[in-house]
């Protein structure tokens, strides 16, 4: 068993939060936590009363709207390797870092508890208000960036160093289950389905128009008249959207695979929502015969609902209602539009479960950190919610979208996603990949699909 002694000026409740994600969640050991009077965080092996390893410096008796006042922005801890110094990660830290840590110090200058709680419930979106056309956290605006780390899981590694400790002191025995469960290999795929039918959005689009852009876009319209009038001669069963769906579901089949399929229950925007939501009977049949192959059905709370109460609670009653759930309810938030402030408490108060929205959209990686679960953090109200995150590795649009990454070599995107898969189960996470049922548009959409599934299950 340790003992975690922590300042009694500390928060209680970030630090029960973030003890419990470490000790409890990722390394299953039994912990107990000492408020006393001290200036140092201490992590005690209770076997023989030793220090396992401690650190002055703290942040989580501060306000956390202030900590980006605090947390100095150019610190890495390094390693001596070889006679020259290696960097190990980034820190973040009161007061300058340590520069060199020995192999065998116990003593760190640098904020292990802060570190992690900073990255995993992305508290510094508090603090930087610049927000993208959808009112989404800019990843560029982050840490994440500013470090070039988005293709390093920081918390995981994080952690890894807090066991090594353990391991040094105390042996490996106490860390069966953490090292059992290191290389895992999990995966799970899931589709948004942002349009159903290409040709009924296609006819909206363009009937939101005004003349004028309606008649500079003549070749536009009149080429998806054409194929609305094919589309209605040759049948239904010929919309690329619709057959996208098919494709995800043959293409995981053949890897007994089970995706997860995400539909709009209410519009509550117009512009940014599918008219094609759970309230048409269209779409209800579409998630009787997708259920009917064993894979199961998420809510994806429309445009404005993210941080709107009234919204997000209609959306998921009636999700609930119209998809009689008897299990638990998975979520993604569209456009993964997130408010750290607002959200987590918004959700918390629905039937949510487990919500799969944290993902940058500009770019695949480790927006928080890790690709294992955890709980979602309220930060505006200082507590931990219910609702447990299963956070987004990658999306096709952020891979190959111009407006993003921008990878058009298929070759060059299954390069880069066997980094990010490896990376994954090396730390015993979960891979997740979303790729939309409207994005079977080329040969190479259908290709990169089924080698990626592919890869996953011949790693």
């Amino acid at each position: 068993m340790l003992t975690i002694k922590v300042p009694i000026s500390n928060d209680k409740n970030k630090i029960e939060y973030i003890c419990n994600y470490i000790f409890k969640i990722r390394l299953n050991l039994l912990y107990k936590i000492d408020f006393i009077s001290t200036d140092s965080i201490s992590i005690i092996n209770d076997l023989d009363n030793s220090l396992i390893i401690g650190w002055q410096s703290s942040i989580l008796n501060i306000e956390i709207d202030k900590w980006h006042n605090l947390i100095n922005p150019n610190d890495f801890l390094y390693k001596k390797n070889n006679g020259s110094h290696e960097k190990v990660f980034p820190i973040f830290s009161l007061t300058p870092a340590k520069k060199i840590i020995p192999q065998d110090s116990l003593l760190l200058n640098f904020d292990l508890f802060s570190s992690i709680f900073y990255i995993l419930t992305r508290a510094e979106e508090i603090h930087n208000t610049k927000r993208d056309n959808h009112n989404r956290f800019p990843y560029k605006e982050s840490i994440i960036y500013k470090y070039q780390i988005i293709d390093r899981p920081i918390v995981d590694e994080y952690i890894e160093f807090i066991s090594d400790k353990i391991i040094k002191k105390a042996g490996s025995n106490l860390l069966n289950y953490y090292l059992d469960k290191k290389g895992n290999q999990s995966f799970l795929i899931s589709c948004d389905v942002d349009s159903y039918n290409y040709f009924f959005n296609g006819l909206k689009y363009f009937l939101k128009l005004d003349l004028r852009s309606l008649i500079e876009q003549k070749e536009k319209f009149k080429n998806l008249f054409i194929k609305k009038l094919v589309h209605e001669i040759t049948g239904y069963q010929n919309d690329p959207h619709k057959k996208g769906i098919d494709k995800i579901l043959s293409i995981n089949q053949i890897i007994n695979s089970k995706p997860l399929f995400f539909f709009i229950p209410k519009v509550t925007n117009k512009q940014f929502d599918s008219f094609q939501t759970l309230e048409e009977e269209i779409i209800k049949k579409a998630c009787k015969k997708i259920q009917k192959r064993g894979c199961d059905i998420g809510c994806h709370p429309g445009y404005d609902c993210y941080n709107n109460k009234s919204n997000m609670k209609e959306s998921v009653e009636y999700f609930s209602k119209v998809n009689h759930m008897k299990t638990e309810i998975n979520s993604r938030m569209h456009y993964l539009r997130w408010d750290v402030l607002k959200t987590p408490e918004i959700i918390n108060n629905t039937k949510i479960n487990i919500d799969h929205s944290q993902g940058f959209a500009e770019h695949a990686g480790f927006r928080c950190g890790t690709s294992n679960p955890f709980k979602i953090y309220d930060i505006k109200n200082n507590n931990t919610t219910n609702v447990i995150a299963k956070p987004l590795i990658a999306m096709e649009c952020s891979l190959i979208s111009n407006r993003y990454q921008g990878i058009k070599n298929p070759n060059m995107i299954l390069s880069y996603l066997k980094k990010l898969i490896n990376l994954c189960h090396k730390y015993g996470g979960t891979f997740s990949l979303l790729w939309h049922n409207s994005h079977f548009t080329n040969i190479n959409d259908d290709y990169i699909y089924y080698v990626i599934l592919n890869s996953l299950i011949n790693e």
